[in-house]
Formats: C-alpha cells, structure tokens, sequence
C-alpha cells in the first residue's frame, strides 16, 4: 500500500470514529483531535512526511486537519537506510492447465493443455497445444530422474511445450510464477532451456516458483509458533530395500544449526536415525512453523496412498514403513514452511493422481497434500539428489531466508549457487518449489549474524548509525548488539574503508556498548590518521574513556594507584587543553568527573580535596 493512501486511511478512519462517538455521546471532548505517525526509517518519514503536505495543502477530503508542529521529530532508536528503489519485482504468471473434457480420461496419450499468459497489458493471453505425451516423456526423462540433463534435450523440450507466442516473453528472463495443475506438475519446467548453449537454464537466471491450481483444499489454521523441527535419517531397522542415509543425517544437524541462529524460532532437538514412534509422536505433539525432513521417499503408482517417507520398517517383517499423505492430513495445524529432501517424493504421477484423487480424494504425494492443506511454501526433491548439492542447496536457501530475503529470492540463490559449485548434477533444477513468490520468514537474526560484505561505505556507515541508535534504548541485548557490531567491523576491515568519519563512528560504538579496550584502539588509529575529519567530540569521549578505563582496571586487579593517577592526570591535562578552545559545560562536567575518580583511586586524607 503507498504511503499516501495509508496515511489517508488512517486519518479517515479516526474521523469516522470521531463521527461514530459524537453521534454515541453527543461530547465533542472524546474526539481524537491529534495524530502523530511514528516510523523507524528516516527515509520512508521523509516521504510520509511530504505525503501528509501534499495532501493537508490538497485535497484533504474534506478533513479538518492541519499541522500542530510542522516537523519531523528525531527520537531514540531511529535508522537510516540507503535510499534504492524497492519497488517489487514484477514476476510473470504462466498457467498450465490440462483441459477438462481430458483430464479424466488418464489413459489417453493424447492431451491439450490450456496455456495463459499474465502481461503488462489489459489482458491475459491464451493459447493451447495439443501434445502427443509419450513423445516427449522419454526427454523427460533423460533429463531429470536420470539425471542426464544435456542442453540439447532441454531446449527441444522448451520449443515443444511452450506455446510459440509466449517463447518471447519467457526469453526475457523475468521471474515465472508457474501455476500447474497435477497433470503438468509432473513436468520438470525447472530444467527448461531457453537459449544457446553458452546460456544458463531458465531456473538459474531468472526466479521460478510454482504453485499448485487444485480443488482440492481445506483452510488450514494459521501457526501461532514459531517452533522448528528437524527430521533426519530415521532409523529404518535393518530394512533391505533401503540402506541408512548419512548425508541426510549430516543435512539435519547443518540446518538445526543454521535454525538456531534465529532467536525467536524454538528448534526441537533434531530427530536423526530416530524410530517411526518417535517421529510420528514429535510431529503430533505440537505446531510447528518450519519443518524439515531429510530421508527416503518413495512413490508407488499401484498404491499411491501408500507412498510417502520412509520412516521404519514393520515390526515383524521386512516390509516398508511410510509417513502418509494420510498422515500429513491429519495434523493438527498445517506448518507454514517445509522442506522436504527425499528422492522422488516431488514426482507426480498425474495418472495414479487421478486414480487416488477419484477414489479417496486425496493427494498421492506428501507435497501435493501439504499444498492442498495450506502450507504457504514447500520445497520437495522430484527426483534423487546428489548428497553435496543437496546440502549446499538447503545451505544457501536457509541463509537467504533467515537473513530477511523472500522466498522467490532465496530460491534463485540457492540454485545459483549448486549450478555453479556442482555442474556434474542436475540437482540445481531437482527441486520443486511451490509457494507464494514474496513469501518471508519474517525472523528477527539472533546474536550469530551473518557474514556481512560492503561495497560502498554508505553502507557501513549507516550500519554504525543504526547500531548507535539501537544501543539508545533499552529494548536490545547489549551482548547482541556487540556481536552485530563485530561483524560490522570486520567487514569495514575486509573492505579497507579507513576514512575518519567511519572509524569515528565505530569507535564511539564500542565506547557506547563498553567495549573500552577496543574503542580507545579505534580512537588511537583515529587521531594518528593525517586526514584528521573528525568532530571534537571524539577528543571529549577519548579522555572520558580513558579515565573510566584507569578505575575499571583499579577496581579489578588492584593495579598501582600511583600508575593509574598519572594516567588519569594526562586525561585532566588534556581536558584543559581543550577548555581553552572554549569554556563549555559539557567540558567542565568531564573534568569533574576525571577529578572526582582520580579522587577515588586516591588514600582518604586526599580524596577530599580532589572532589572539591
């Protein structure tokens, strides 16, 4: 919503309510007659500041209203932000729907796949192809499950499924928001190639996220926690068909790790080599906001409803043990992400789809049934993974999504990534991802911050005001905010910024959060640097600083007075030097504050005299 129009509503709604009261009680006295809009960045105040102009000096509406203090106020815990555009990435909406009269008859190699198109214009495009499947089932094939993806079969498949006026459109390489039913779901569009062969596959370039058209659905109850589990390498018993997986195992403590990062987010102990009643037992006790599970998955086309994650094996035989779509439908509460890294659980078989939706009315796979049960984002494997990638993938994903980026913007960069790291495997393109584009976490980072990384210094600098402006107020650990602004240090050395004003700044920071030893360091760099573009104050804090440090380091080990006195007394001497570019009160409170502690430090029959 912009600014204006949200300002707008605002004061709308209190003249209505002001209405509402004066036709209740008659008493003009209960009218809300002053509005003050608060906001933590500079810049968006600017702009609802020259909103709120506009529209007093304007079109009011006919609001009575007028400004009390023409001005914006600068209060404790503001922040400052580089000003970019930030206007949302348009994605393309490309929707794949098999035709009606066909979707019931599973048997038929013939289809027609009803193709539409989301432009920039006042319409949307339709177009349809008739397909004749088994032609191009054996491409896919080849370049999915049997993981030999080659650029010559990826662009055949691109110029056979794509309808030839919305070639163009997909080139272009805009983020695709694909809306697929569970017939053209079993397509692997990740895997498509759009130009030559020195280009990157369409999924590596460009943003791609899918969501699932179905009837299908229930309303699922929003989660009220945010507790996380993990489930890795369940424990299969000596199963046969199926061997221990210790990369899944090895996935499951990374991402535990990467979770716990996260402060508000509760992560459960990480389930790993456990037993189905353990699991099962785990996944029904409570909600959970995140889950993650790392196993074997299979799909059975004779038996769809069978299929699922293996979890164990039946008590007195070597028959398989599996987590359900069953099992999934019965959750109390839908989780609001998960992540689901098994082979072949993303496959959908649109032809035992069909045959288990008619019979049961329920989805043949885990991730098609989290989707009809409302999970706002599922990541599914399609096919089976390289271990490496697979965790490399999860890696990146979690990192993006836990530093504040959304789900289109993680998914990019995880697959990114893997494409460049892993290029024997085509596990860059094995994972499905469904859900809503613009779709976050919404997670505050803990005290592990990530790694951070400058290209101008506008960038460190208003992180160092932002810290500052934090450490204002009483709502952030300091312990938090030293470890945020260790990392802010280390990235401004990584980037070799060394002007004044930026080390200044820093060193006032470490001052503020009484990391003394490291500011006094900052400082000493500070005032030996020949472009000296610092503001007096520094000098002022300096000495301040190195008084309180002389009484800390008394206090704790006792050193020798006689030391500590001729320390605090070059501070004093330097505090008259600068009494002498003038007298201020600010300089008069420091001195007394410098005699009063080197009074402290001093035998009693002194102190006296030092404090007066």
């Amino acid at each position: 919503m912009a600014i204006e129009s949200s300002c707008r509503a605002i004061m709308q709604g209190i003249i209505n309510a002001n209405e509402k009261v004066q036709q209740l009680t008659g008493n003009e006295d209960l009218y809300v007659d002053e509005l003050e809009f608060v906001e933590l960045f500079e810049d968006k105040a600017i702009t609802c500041f020259y909103s709120l102009t506009n529209f007093i000096n304007g079109n009011s509406d006919g609001m009575n209203i007028f400004w009390k203090e023409r001005k914006i106020k600068n209060l404790f815990g503001a922040r400052k932000r580089l000003l970019v555009d930030n206007n949302i990435t348009w994605w393309q909406r490309l929707s794949v729907i098999t035709k009606d009269e066909l979707q019931h008859n599973p048997n038929k190699a013939d289809k027609t796949l009803s193709y539409f198109s989301s432009t920039n214009n006042a319409r949307e495009e339709k177009k349809e192809l008739h397909h004749n499947l088994p032609l191009i089932e054996a491409l896919l094939d080849d370049i999915s499950i049997k993981k030999n993806w080659s650029f010559d079969k990826a662009k055949a498949i691109f110029e056979l499924l794509i309808p030839a006026d919305f070639k163009e459109n997909i080139r272009r390489n805009s983020p695709i928001l694909w809306v697929l039913d569970k017939f053209t779901a079993s397509f692997p569009w990740e895997l498509l190639q759009t130009g030559s062969a020195a280009e990157k596959p369409l999924c590596v370039t460009a943003g791609m996220i899918r969501q699932l058209a179905t009837s299908d659905y229930k309303t699922s109850n929003p989660v009220k926690t945010n507790n996380a589990l993990i489930i890795g390498d369940p424990d299969l018993h000596g199963f046969t068909k199926a061997g221990q997986l210790p990369g899944a195992a090895n996935e499951a403590l990374a991402v535990t790790d990467q979770l716990g990062a996260a402060k508000e987010l509760t992560v459960e102990r990480p389930l790993i080599k456990a037993g189905s009643d353990e699991i099962l037992t785990a996944l029904f006790k409570q909600d959970y906001k995140i889950l993650h599970i790392a196993g074997h998955g299979f799909f059975d086309e004779k038996n769809p409803a069978a299929s699922g994650i293996l979890i164990g094996k039946m008590k007195d035989s070597d028959e398989p043990m599996f987590l359900t779509p069953h099992h999934i439908n019965q959750l109390p509460s839908t989780p609001e992400f998960v992540f689901i890294n098994c082979c072949f659980l993303g496959r959908i078989n649109p032809y035992a789809e069909e045959y288990s939706a008619n019979r049961f009315k329920l989805a043949a796979n885990i991730g098609t049934q989290l989707i009809e049960n409302g999970v706002k984002a599922v990541i599914v494997a399609g096919w089976e993974v390289d271990d490496s990638a697979a965790l490399a993938f999860a890696g990146v994903f979690y990192e993006k999504m836990l530093a504040g980026y959304n789900f289109g913007e993680a998914v990019l960069s995880a697959r990114q990534h893997v494409y460049n790291k892993f290029s024997y495997t085509n596990t860059w393109g094995a994972f499905q991802c469904y859900g809503q584009q613009h779709y976050s976490f919404e997670l505050k980072r803990g005290g592990n911050w990530q790694k951070r990384t400058y290209h101008i210094a506008q960038e460190a600098e208003n992180d160092l005001d932002n810290l500052l402006s934090k450490s204002e107020v009483a709502f952030y650990n300091p312990d938090d905010l030293l470890n945020e602004l260790q990392s802010i240090s280390k990235a401004i050395d990584e980037a070799k910024f060394t002007h004044a004003e930026m080390r200044q700044k820093e060193a006032q920071a470490y001052m503020e959060l009484n990391d003394y030893e490291t500011s006094i360091t900052l400082y000493d760099q500070l005032f030996r640097n020949e472009n000296a573009r610092f503001d007096v104050t520094a000098l002022e804090n300096y000495q301040n600083m190195a008084v309180n440090k002389e009484v800390s380091r008394y206090l704790k080990d006792g050193s020798d007075p006689s030391s500590i006195i001729e320390k605090i007394d070059n501070s004093i001497d330097n505090l008259y030097y600068l009494l002498q570019i003038w007298e201020t009160g600010h300089r008069l409170a420091l001195l007394g504050s410098a005699f009063k502690r080197k009074g402290f430090v001093l035998p009693s029959d002194k102190k006296m005299k030092k404090i007066k």
